[in-house]
């Protein structure tokens, strides 16, 4: 920030002295001006050898004057900044000098209004030249002080009230110019510095700017997103970042070659311009979309990408950002895969997933009914636990114990079936209850199969009569008793 804070003194020197030659062929053609009309007002009273010495003077140095301002103003040497201050100054109080002479040399004796106009336009010379010399105070010193000096001075030594008062009012004048030309020239020179301080202030945030555009271009340039600028009128891309290019199996060098459209696949110039009608008309600040990118090869693949209009670029341009789904589009036709085999197996398996909420609401249920066979309702999502299973009291019991956070296993015996009944408390990240999972498993084959070898342990297979494994037991409790 050292260019804000302190702005180098040798370029407000080198404004300052530009300023000054730049006003330098104004002044000398008004100063020409005016000495011609002074001129004509005096020649009726004035000899021409008494006049002719400073006519011939202030033409010379007005010459060298605008000679010198041409030279400077064709090719400014900022190297010479004092010399050409030092030259300006020289030329100031020579024609400065040759004005007091004027106030001397046009104050007729015995011709007050002569005198009069004299003053006048010394004075005015002396107050318009406050803004020429603005840029360098020394150089209106140089000017003013001889200029009005001597007209104040020839008018105080005439002695009447009239001829004081006009010295003292050229001297009141005097004072006045000076002082308003010292504020004024710090106000150029405040301005000036206040314009590098500016300049100073302006490189350090482009600097910071671009500093940042560059990170963030790197950044952007670096991401796994895709990043595109699309002109908003023709559609064509303007800049894509290297995830896009990537994915499109592009070039740097591409990225003018494709369109909008060209990349979005299966949407035409007017369905676009429908989509983005609202973008357009400033309804939206931006348009979220599930659609498919082009490739080079003409294969696609999915995105999400957001669509945003921005009028702050000239032209006008979209900007489009989007994700790479082709990844989670696997990852979701796994799952779903996954999902579907394990709905087969449970439809297949003779098991029965059901999950509850605190109210005893089924919140899930799965199970297919072939494979569970026996006397259990029919149950859909939604329903209340209890009161499909109204008329079987174990179920109704074992679904408040497990509502009430135990995890348990029973067994259920319907008519000929029977079920294995599992409980697991359903928990929240917190640990606190938030339903039950149950699964039931029917038993009723191996129910029927352990009968049907206690039958074979204990019954003769042809007569069906009980077998000694049977008689044993009990006779020896008969002759115990």
């Amino acid at each position: 920030m050292r260019d804000a804070v302190a702005p180098d003194r040798g370029s407000v020197d080198a404004d300052r002295v530009a300023m000054l030659y730049a006003g330098t062929h104004f002044s000398v053609l008004v100063t020409a001006a005016v000495a011609t009309l002074f001129l004509g007002v005096h020649s009726a009273h004035l000899a021409p050898r008494l006049v002719l010495p400073w006519i011939l003077a202030l033409a010379a140095i007005l010459l060298l004057r605008s000679a010198m301002a041409w030279r400077y103003n064709r090719q400014p040497s900022l190297e010479a900044v004092r010399h050409w201050v030092a030259y300006h100054r020289a030329g100031t109080l020579v024609t400065g000098v040759l004005w007091g002479w004027a106030g001397v040399l046009f104050f007729p004796e015995q011709q007050v209004h002569f005198q009069i106009f004299t003053v006048l336009v010394i004075s005015g010379l002396a107050a318009g030249a406050l803004t020429v010399h603005a840029p360098d105070f020394t150089s209106y010193l140089y000017y003013a002080i001889p200029s009005l000096l001597p007209v104040g001075g020839i008018s105080l030594l005439q002695g009447d009230t009239l001829h004081v008062s006009i010295g003292v009012l050229v001297f009141a004048q005097m004072l006045f110019l000076l002082r308003t030309g010292h504020r004024l020239n710090e106000s150029v020179l405040g301005s000036l510095r206040l314009r590098y301080e500016n300049q100073g202030l302006v490189r350090d945030l482009q600097r910071e700017k671009n500093r940042l555009d560059t990170r963030l271009a790197r950044v952007l340039d670096g991401s796994a997103s895709e990043v595109y600028l699309f002109d908003a009128q023709t559609l064509t891309c303007r800049l894509a970042n290297g995830g896009a290019l990537e994915n499109l199996g592009l070039e740097g060098d591409d990225c003018g070659r494709f369109t909008l459209i060209e990349l979005i696949d299966g949407i035409d110039r007017a369905e676009f311009e429908r989509l983005v009608r609202p973008l357009r008309e400033g309804e939206v600040a931006g348009l979220s979309l599930q659609v498919r990118h082009r490739r080079r090869d003409g294969t696609t693949y999915p995105v999400e990408a957001r669509l945003q209009y921005s009028e702050r670029e000239e032209p006008p341009v979209f900007v489009l950002t989007a994700l790479d789904l082709t990844d989670r589009e696997a990852a979701q036709e796994q799952v779903c895969k996954q999902q579907a085999l394990m709905r087969s197996v449970i439809a297949s398996a003779p098991i029965a997933i059901w999950s509850l909420d605190p109210q005893g609401r089924i919140t899930f249920i799965d199970g297919s009914r072939s494979g569970i066979r026996g006397e259990l309702p029919v149950a859909e999502v939604g329903d209340n636990f209890f009161s499909v299973f109204r008329d079987t009291a174990p179920v109704v019991a074992d679904g408040h114990r497990a509502l009430s956070g135990e995890g348990f296993v029973s067994t259920l015996d319907i008519g000929a079936s029977r079920y294995e009944m599992h409980y697991s408390p359903l928990l929240d990240g917190d640990g606190h209850l938030n339903g039950t999972i149950g699964v039931a498993i029917d038993n009723t084959e191996r129910k029927e199969y352990e009968d049907r070898l206690i039958r074979q342990a204990n019954f003769d297979d042809l007569t069906g009569l009980p077998n000694r494994n049977y008689m044993l037991p009990r006779l020896g409790d008969a002759f115990a008793r």
